[in-house]
C-alpha cells in the first residue's frame, strides 16, 4: 500500500491465497477478501492480516460486489452475485 501524496509505502502484507475484493472499512483498516476468507489489516500496525471470518463456500464461485462493516464493528456483511 503507498501513500498517494507522498507515494511512500505505508505497509507491506502477504495473504496466503488469492485476493478478490477490498476496500476501506475505516481510515486505518483494509477489508480484504480472499478467495476463502475476510481478513482485515491495519495500516498503521505491522501484524498480518487478522482472519475476521471464512467465506461460505458459495461465494467460491460468484463475483464479490461489496464486502462491508456495521458502525459497531460486530457484523459484516459479503455481497456477491452469480
Amino acid at each position: 500500500m503507498f501513500n498517494l501524496e507522498t507515494k511512500a509505502k505505508i505497509k507491506q502484507c502477504e495473504v496466503n491465497e488469492a485476493i478478490r475484493f477490498w476496500r476501506w472499512i475505516d481510515e486505518d483498516t483494509l477489508g480484504i477478501v480472499g478467495k476463502q476468507n475476510v481478513y482485515h489489516t491495519d495500516i498503521n500496525k505491522t501484524d498480518a492480516p487478522e482472519k475476521v471470518f471464512e467465506q461460505e463456500a458459495k461465494f467460491g464461485t460468484c463475483q464479490i460486489m461489496n464486502y462491508g462493516i456495521d458502525a459497531s464493528k460486530k457484523w459484516c456483511y459479503l455481497i456477491g452475485i452469480y
